[in-house]
């Protein structure tokens, strides 16, 4: 399964910014974290990479 990326520049960057990706155990999320860090971790890339799939339609190529 493949998704096109609207911006994978963008989607690069906020990944990046991402407190929960770059520092998974990070005191700034408390004691959530420390149990479910990589669970949180996990769920909020899949939540960043989403925002940035292209869901606009594609056409599908015509076979004869």
């Amino acid at each position: 399964m493949f998704v096109q990326i609207k911006d994978a520049e963008a989607l690069k960057n906020d990944l990046k910014k991402d407190c929960i990706i770059t520092k998974e155990l990070s005191t700034l999320v408390g004691s959530l974290t420390l149990r479910c860090g990589r669970l949180l971790m996990v769920a909020n890339t899949a939540f960043i990479t989403t925002k940035h799939i292209d869901f606009s339609p594609t056409e599908a190529p015509i076979v004869e």
